[in-house]
């Protein structure tokens, strides 16, 4: 799947609907005074502006050749899998997951 989705940038219509889906979970962080405050805070301790205007630039400035880059990258480096339950689940999905 992660050699797939580096290979070729996305779909124009993917990338519409990753961008609203973002921009939709930063409206759900405007209803209260509480998550905008972690809004604003998450925002400052990652460098960025915490300013509406400023947050929908940065969601319209991804492009397709920036997530197809992110993926690449994450191929390049050493990818870790995860894997968590009852130690027989565990031992078929690590000699899965490993092949």
């Amino acid at each position: 799947m992660l050699e797939r989705l580096a290979a070729a940038p996305i779909s124009d219509q993917t990338l519409q609907w990753a961008r609203y889906d973002k921009a939709s979970s930063v409206a759900l962080t405007q209803m209260t005074n509480g998550t905008v405050a972690s809004f604003i805070h998450q925002r400052k301790r990652l460098g960025l502006s915490p300013e509406l205007a400023d947050v929908r630039q940065d969601i319209a400035s991804v492009t397709d050749k920036d997530i197809q880059s992110d993926f690449q990258y994450c191929l390049d480096t050493r990818p870790t899998l995860s894997i968590v339950g009852e130690e027989p689940v565990v031992k078929t999905a690590v000699t899965a997951g490993w092949r």
